[in-house]
């Protein structure tokens, strides 16, 4: 018996379509229960004839069943060996629809292991153990590979590459300037004989501007 599902899904067209509207509602609501029945016991619709009172208190649910296959939403599976008739007991059906809009048994065990696994590794992350986690997921796996100098990380690599590209540049362009100063020849010193550069405009007084000076006894005397 596969894992239980404590869900069934189904959408509006399934409960509008006609094959269901054209039966009694007692007998709507028995299909209904027998799809969440196959999902829980996760038998991909497979209905057994000991299981259909467990739908309906009708008094042949046999009958249901049979009107079920009649209206197309059911198909009769039983075995029987070769015998003309099939005993009640030995009959069963499968709900025609079912993996339409349900999952089967083996995708819910496949989701439920997965979930586990999932469930499991986050509780290790959470406890500090990172021996399930995904490298590329996992912060903590990152720091540790990128301080790893047996791991080191592409981006790590194109980072220090960068670093020392920048650096052997600017020592170059250093050394260009060096060598462009050292090429220049010193200016000559000025001679005995050159004419004496006039002062500039802001610092020539005007002649008739006074200049304020004070005293030793305190008094201001101007000079023209």
């Amino acid at each position: 018996m596969s894992q239980k599902r404590m869900w069934t899904k189904y959408e509006l067209k399934t409960i509008r379509d006609p094959r269901l509207t054209k039966l009694p509602r007692s007998q709507r609501l028995m299909y209904f229960e027998a799809l969440a029945h196959a999902n829980e016991y996760g038998t991909d619709g497979v209905i057994e004839y000991s299981d259909l009172r467990l739908f309906t208190d009708a008094s042949k649910p046999a009958m249901i069943a049979q009107a079920f296959v009649a209206a197309g939403l059911w198909s009769d599976v039983s075995q029987n060996d070769g015998q003309k008739s099939v005993r009640c007991q030995s009959k069963r059906w499968r709900i025609v629809d079912f993996l339409d809009e349900q999952l089967s048994a083996e995708e819910v065990q496949t989701r439920a292991k997965n979930s586990a696994i999932t469930t499991e590794r986050n509780r290790r992350h959470k406890a500090g153990d990172h021996s399930k986690c995904d490298p590329k997921r996992c912060w903590s796996l990152q720091n540790v590979t990128r301080h790893d100098p047996g791991h080191v990380t592409t981006d790590v690599i194109s980072d220090v590459t960068l670093h020392d590209t920048k650096r052997h540049e600017t020592k170059r362009s250093e050394s260009g300037v060096r060598s462009e100063v050292e090429k220049k020849p010193p200016a000559p010193p000025p001679s005995a004989d050159a004419p004496v550069a006039a002062p500039p405009e802001s610092e020539k007084r005007s002649p008739s501007t006074p200049v304020a000076t004070r005293t030793a006894d305190g008094r201001e005397r101007f000079e023209f």
